[in-house]
């Protein structure tokens, strides 16, 4: 999955890093505009093919990774949606422009 959305953010006319399988220390692809990546905006995509919902320590993680890497957006893609935190998603994510439609967190 992550190759897919890596060759969606291409097409898209992002420059992308694909990070290496394993640890890589919660992201999974960066992405930036400008024919070399310097460019706005920055994303940093996390990419979750588990068989369970991502919950929000995972959120929280890609969060810090933002404010790391300096990136403006978050994208966070799960083959299995999304639990709930007892609320909507204004209540998972306080602090970002975020809203749910049909199990998917979008910004």
């Amino acid at each position: 999955m992550e190759q897919l959305i890596s060759e969606i953010l291409k097409a898209k006319g992002f420059t992308v890093y694909h990070s290496k399988q394993g640890a890589d220390g919660g992201k999974d692809i960066l992405a930036a505009g400008g024919e070399m990546g310097f460019g706005s905006p920055k994303i940093c995509v996390q990419v979750k093919s588990h068989d369970t919902p991502v919950d929000r320590p995972t959120l929280d993680q890609l969060g810090g990774v933002m404010n790391k890497v300096g990136a403006e957006y978050g994208l966070l893609v799960s083959w299995s949606g999304f639990k709930q935190s007892g609320g909507n998603s204004r209540e998972l994510v306080p602090d970002m422009k975020a809203r749910k439609k049909e199990g998917y967190l979008y910004r």
